[in-house]
């Protein structure tokens, strides 16, 4: 979901924004797969190997928010942030900042 609202400041179209959203990853569950090795001779020792597929499904948070200027002479600046929260492995963090004049 984002929510964003434009207000004209003087000589500047102000566009402040925020985003939030859930996220599911649609990955298959994790589950473990058992083999044996067989010695080859009556000296060789037999041993287990264990597998484990793709990680379980996650559920988790991206939360972000933005500000736009753009100014009648041609300018735009715009700064943000977007973050993902709750995942158990990953962190994400994206810091946005643009500046851009129209000739």
């Amino acid at each position: 979901m984002e929510v964003a609202h434009a207000v004209r400041v003087g000589s500047a179209l102000i566009v402040p924004s925020a985003r939030f959203d859930y996220v599911h990853e649609f990955e298959s569950d994790s589950r473990t797969i058992n083999a044996a090795l067989e010695p080859t001779d009556n000296n060789d020792p037999q041993f287990d190997v264990i597998y484990r597929t793709n990680d379980a499904d996650e559920n988790y948070f991206r939360v972000g928010a933005s500000l736009t200027a753009a100014f009648d002479q041609g300018t735009s600046i715009t700064a943000g942030y977007s973050g993902d929260f709750g995942h158990s492995w990953r962190e994400e963090h994206l810091i946005l900042i643009g500046l851009s004049h129209r000739f």
